[in-house]
């Protein structure tokens, strides 16, 4: 098994796999949209360099790699890319068949059917075939007037642009920067492709926040301070946990780790800014706090997902007299 490393002057992670000879080290170099430019070996030497016009045809060079242009699958035979939805043919720089996605409202550009990053791929990528990036977000999720996102792969891409990790090791060690656990990225890919959430992920990107979600024990998850969320995934083990402080119509019973990681964006600085909401004064016991992140995060959440509301919060049925 060879190792292949990828060095990225930009932000896109690409996953690369290719045949070679047993115990070989490859270095790939890629620019800010995660086209691979140049390979070296282990000891740091280039070995290939290559070069692309705008659209993606290679000028210089060939590799040996799977991966060719913005990090997608290059085809030899048929010198076409791999998009996932789509082939692209990066001599034209347009598709060969016309996306599927509803046009952005206003936006003339994204008018054509066959078009590749809305004519822009110096600036722009594709990451699915469907759906154009500007840069660090996705256009059609922050164009005037549009917060839904209803692609995954786009919804992906912003849970891993606009979301920290980090595992709790206790108060020696701190917390350790980690990836995204799968269970924790498939909550926010359904929170993103919510109305509430795209309106989240929009204002964040506008104010260019990011939310640190510190993976905790059970009986110290679901906290807020400011943009760090102290949280578990493991939602049977909180339960459990906090079964005592537990009333009939809080939800228990319908919760899921996205509706409780939405009810914390609601306590954060980026849940408030997206909605303009100031801190209540006075309110020593939370009581109005955890009103307004119920009221205005979790049940419009809860209504999207088509689960019971949440009733209750201090006393029983406090929140649907």
């Amino acid at each position: 098994m060879s190792n292949r490393y990828a060095l990225l002057l930009g932000m896109q992670l690409i996953l690369l796999s290719a045949r070679a000879y047993a115990g070989n080290t490859t270095y790939i170099y890629t620019d800010p949209l995660g086209t691979p430019l140049a390979e070296a070996d282990s000891t740091g030497n280039m070995v290939l360099a290559q070069e692309y016009s705008p659209t993606g045809a290679v000028l210089v060079g060939s590799s040996t790699l799977e991966t060719g242009f913005t990090g997608h699958v290059f085809d030899p035979n048929s010198n076409l890319i791999y998009m996932q939805a789509r082939y692209y043919d990066p001599d034209t720089g347009i598709f060969l068949s016309t996306d599927a996605k509803i046009r952005r409202p206003g936006d003339f550009k994204s008018f054509s059917r066959y078009s590749y990053a809305d004519a822009n791929p110096i600036s722009n990528l594709d990451p699915d075939g469907n759906s154009t990036f500007c840069g660090a977000y996705a256009c059609d999720v922050f164009s005037s007037g549009f917060n839904q996102v209803t692609s995954k792969g786009q919804a992906r891409y912003l849970a891993s642009r606009f979301f920290n990790h980090y595992y709790y090791n206790g108060p020696k060690d701190g917390g350790a920067k980690t990836t995204l656990p799968k269970a924790t990225k498939k909550a926010l890919v359904k929170i993103i492709m919510s109305p509430i959430g795209g309106r989240l992920v929009s204002s964040m990107a506008s104010n260019n926040e990011r939310i640190d979600l510190v993976y905790m024990d059970a009986k110290d998850a679901f906290g807020t301070f400011g943009n760090e969320i102290w949280y578990t995934p493991s939602v049977g083990d909180y339960l459990y946990t906090h079964a005592e402080s537990l009333f009939p119509g809080d939800g228990a019973d319908s919760t899921s780790l996205d509706i409780l990681l939405m009810h914390e964006f609601g306590h954060s600085d980026a849940g408030h800014r997206a909605f303009g909401f100031e801190e209540f004064e006075g309110d020593k016991l939370n009581i109005r706090e955890e009103m307004r992140a119920v009221k205005s995060f979790e049940n419009p959440y809860r209504k999207f997902k088509g689960v019971p509301i949440r009733c209750t919060y201090f006393v029983e049925n406090d929140l649907c007299k």
